[in-house]
């Protein structure tokens, strides 16, 4: 059950980004709109817009190793709810298509108008799948986009749509240059968490040896072997001159003629495979169980809110010495980016629901896929979204801003939306609608 709970939570915040991206295609022009699906005085959302928006989820889903081909999957309930799946996300669909009719109604409000330089690129965007995809025919294109709701013409107007809520943000937001450092650290303060964690794995890595056998410590920095210039001397080849390492510079030897590396100050580092990814090897069993006994031991007795005992285990568990250096600081996790926490990383998401429930200094335990945590709940540091090296956590804290923002903007026009029972009715649901990767 943990995975739907991912699921759900992270897909529920990805639609509020996607209603962000996107406005009502009566946008592009006072045209007809066909059945449309939401109105709200002249504005209209057409069911295409909405099926299109339902593709593009599935597409989402499936990206996120989802079985969105099981009509098992569609049918299973949303925990702690009575809602399956499948209207869960026709339902979440629909009301993130009333902010983008809400957002047509502001864009005429305001008296916006798009570019023509933008309304070209889409259109050159459109002809080069058409030309592409369709190879030239765009009845052939047509066809093939038809199971997302949509053909060439809407797809344009989809595509102009995006283009004119993008020009909205920026008028409103500056795209987040507009918003005040006391408004981005107050949303940082209340919405993200810190964590710090000692992991005992059920794995290990491979580590850089030389050539004598010995674990290599490198300099964190420059990543070049570091020695114990106190232990140990140069030594020389037969010819006199220095013996040095791969990198050029001078080994250390002690007197037994054994190399001396910094173990203080150095790190590991682990060995990559063809692919740019650390070589790992499954524990065996006993070694697996030594390393639960032993976080549930450390979870028990270290002691409450005292980090430099917890960080002095840290150091002495590091999995992968040298390949965290970015996590020195710790982990920071939020709501807008749990949609990220996939894979490998898909414990970040439970951990993120205890880490709501604890306070500063609180320790807690959790088992994953990859081992056993025992996590340390820290503060937020004032301004560490500012710092560089920690963009792949914050990346979304201005998008989380605006989205709330827009939403206090938009909160009455929202009010007033109605929606066209009729119309909804012949709409596609998402597991009869094609899975859409690329548009």
């Amino acid at each position: 059950m943990k995975k739907k709970n991912l699921l759900t939570r992270a897909l529920a915040l990805t639609l509020a980004l996607c209603a962000l991206v996107t406005l009502c295609a009566s946008c592009s022009g006072k045209k007809d709109v066909p059945d449309p699906v939401l109105e709200c005085g002249e504005e209209k959302l057409p069911l295409y817009f909405y099926e299109f928006m339902l593709s593009r989820m599935k597409g989402s889903l499936a990206r996120n190793k989802y079985p969105v081909k099981s009509d098992s999957f569609w049918a299973t309930k949303v925990e702690g709810s009575e809602q399956t799946y499948e209207e869960y996300y026709n339902e979440s669909i629909l009301e993130s298509c009333k902010k983008y009719l809400a957002s047509a109604v502001l864009f005429d409000e305001m008296g916006l108008t798009l570019p023509a330089s933008a309304i070209a690129a889409i259109d050159e965007e459109v002809a080069f799948y058409v030309d592409y995809d369709g190879d030239g025919d765009e009845s052939a294109f047509n066809k093939l986009i038809s199971p997302f709701g949509v053909d060439a013409d809407s797809l344009r107007e989809c595509y102009i749509i995006e283009a004119k809520y993008e020009h909205l943000i920026s008028h409103l937001f500056g795209g987040g240059k507009l918003i005040a450092d006391s408004v981005r650290e107050e949303y940082y303060q209340k919405n993200y968490y810190c964590f710090k964690q000692v992991l005992l794995a059920k794995f290990y890595y491979k580590y850089q040896h030389d050539e004598y056998g010995n674990m290599i410590y490198f300099d964190a920095k420059t990543k070049k072997p570091l020695y114990d210039t106190e232990k140990g001397s140069y030594a020389y080849d037969k010819d006199g001159a220095r013996i040095k390492d791969t990198f050029g510079q001078p080994m250390y030897f002690d007197a037994e003629g054994n190399v001396v590396y910094d173990e203080e100050n150095g790190v590991p580092r682990v060995v990559l495979d063809e692919n740019g990814n650390p070589i790992q090897y499954e524990c065996t069993d006993e070694e697996i169980a030594a390393n639960k006994a032993l976080a549930k031991e450390l979870a028990a007795t270290l002691t409450e809110g005292n980090f430099s005992e917890f960080e002095a285990k840290i150091k002495e568990n590091v999995l992968v010495i040298g390949a965290v250096d970015e996590f020195d600081d710790g982990y920071y996790l939020s709501e807008i980016e749990s949609a990220g926490y996939t894979g490998d990383v898909a414990y970040l998401s439970d951990i993120l629901d205890m880490l709501k429930e604890m306070k500063v200094g609180e320790i807690g335990y959790y088992e994953s896929d990859a081992g056993f945590h025992v996590i340390m709940k820290y503060g937020l540091e004032e301004g560490k979204y500012t710092e560089e090296g920690y963009e792949s956590w914050f990346s979304a804290l201005d998008a989380y801003i605006i989205n709330d923002l827009f939403d206090i903007r938009i909160a009455d026009t929202l009010s007033k939306i109605k929606i066209n029972e009729e119309n909804l009715a012949k709409a596609r649901s998402i597991v009869d609608l094609g899975i859409n990767y690329d548009y």
